[in-house]
């Protein structure tokens, strides 16, 4: 492959030399040293071209993904077993413990949803005043009219099978 200086470019009038495509390609066959220089390294480790050495190239190709499913399978195994065994050690040594501190991470995940949603909601209505007069309130009056509405047709249904009994 033959390189242009920056002097050859400026004596040409700064159009410099066109390059060939033979000259200019730079392949990943030229930069790993070509077809010929892998053979004779693979020939140098003793694989050869032969059958045995097709061979043994197919299985390594076909063998890597199980090989890469068992590592997965493994990773896996080991990741799953060191979340299982504190809990279970925990919660068969001290079960009310076990039951309090689960509870409470329960109730702190379902607290911080809302919360989080809350603090959204208000950066994109623009502060928290304009969300609870906008959204939070009226969702509040309807869902007290809702229920005022399910508790007046449950005393009427209760004083109808007191009254009709």
């Amino acid at each position: 492959m033959r390189r242009i200086t920056a002097q050859e470019g400026r004596d040409s009038g700064g159009l410099g030399r066109r390059i060939t495509a033979q000259e200019g390609r730079d392949t990943a066959n030229s930069r790993a040293g070509g077809p010929q220089q892998r053979q004779a390294s693979s020939d140098r480790l003793g694989r050869g071209s032969g059958r045995l050495g097709r061979f043994l190239r197919r299985a390594g190709l076909a063998l890597r993904p199980v090989a890469l499913l068992l590592g997965l399978l493994a990773l896996i195994a080991g990741l799953s077993f060191l979340v299982a065994f504190p809990l279970w050690y925990f919660s068969s040594r001290s079960r009310p413990v076990f039951t309090l501190v689960v509870g409470g991470l329960l109730a702190a995940g379902l607290l911080y949803l809302p919360v989080r949603g809350l603090r959204r909601a208000s950066r994109r209505a623009g502060g928290f005043g304009p969300l609870w007069r906008g959204r939070i309130l009226p969702a509040l009056r309807t869902a007290a009219l809702v229920l005022a509405g399910l508790a007046a047709a449950y005393g009427i249904a209760l004083l109808a099978a007191r009254t009709f009994r």
